[in-house]
């Protein structure tokens, strides 16, 4: 234990007084500050963090990133598939003693190497963990009930979902993969879009978006599901919506004579639906849509 130092044996002599000082003067009040209107709080930045993916779904990202960088890259697979056709049937061989049935056989598959062939690159896409999610979320609901489609059990469509963990979404595209176990033919499988009329698919995978993330789970029916999620941010998505609308009313025009004038925009996929309701002079009420 420390022992406390000895006192000093010296004879203490007593100090005079210190003398007061004067006090200072008051110092003079700083004027007050002028009122400022405080900057609205800005979007918090992206941050960038480690991807959380399984090896699967990073491969899925890897090719989407490859083919929209260099599209003729994935054109010699898209070649090798049209040699597994069966003569005279729309089936090819996609493993050994097994065929795939399909809607418009070879001509689909054609069509996608045309297109990647005349395509020109595109930037790559940017992962996101709160994108990708949103599609875990999907897939851990719908697969354990074999539920198929883009809807939720609550009604949520895809924009809802990523909305909800991302707040910066301008736009989003949902695609959805079922009975897949290799990246690459999931990724054509997209490209080909076969019996989809209006090539939603690969039309999401060439889309004008900034994020992208995507889940693999099993499904109760399919085997596996994979949800794969294109985002566009805020400000992006905003110019894109602008711009249909702006198309739209190019292409439709306005009726003569109209009054008053409301319009709804609803966004489904990679779908933007305008609709304009006019109230005529006479009263009557005629509503133009691009929505079937």
């Amino acid at each position: 234990e420390e022992m406390p130092p000895p006192k000093s044996q010296k004879k203490e002599v007593s100090q005079p007084p210190p003398q007061s000082k004067p006090k200072p003067a008051p110092a003079a009040k700083a004027a007050p500050e002028p009122f400022r209107l405080k900057a609205a709080p800005a979007v918090p930045a992206i941050k960038d963090e480690p991807m959380r993916a399984s090896p699967y779904d990073q491969q899925v990202f890897e090719w989407i990133n490859r083919v929209r960088s260099d599209p003729a890259s994935l054109v010699p697979h898209l070649e090798e598939r049209l040699k597994k056709f069966v003569d005279g049937t729309k089936n090819f061989k996609s493993a050994p003693g097994v065929q795939q049935v399909t809607r418009e056989g070879k001509d689909a598959v054609q069509e996608a190497i045309d297109f990647l062939n005349n395509h020109k690159p595109l930037s790559t896409l940017k992962w996101n963990n709160d994108i990708a999610q949103s599609g875990k979320e999907f897939v851990l609901e719908a697969g354990p009930i074999g539920k198929l489609g883009h809807q939720g059990e609550d009604g949520s469509e895809p924009q809802d979902r990523v909305k909800k963990l991302f707040p910066q979404m301008g736009a989003a595209a949902e695609g959805l993969k079922y009975y897949s176990n290799d990246p690459l033919q999931l990724i054509l499988s997209q490209i080909i879009d076969d019996g989809v009329a209006s090539r939603g698919n690969r039309r999401h995978v060439f889309g004008k978006w900034d994020y992208f993330g995507c889940y693999t789970g099993e499904h109760k029916t399919m085997e596996s599901m994979t949800a794969l999620l294109y985002v566009q941010s805020q400000e992006f998505g905003d110019n894109i919506i602008q711009e249909a609308i702006a198309a739209f009313e190019r292409e439709m025009g306005e009726p003569a004579g109209w009054a008053k004038k409301s319009q709804k925009v609803s966004i489904q996929g990679s779908n933007i639906y305008i609709t304009n309701t006019y109230i005529m002079g006479d009263g009557t009420t005629k509503v133009v849509t691009n929505k079937e």
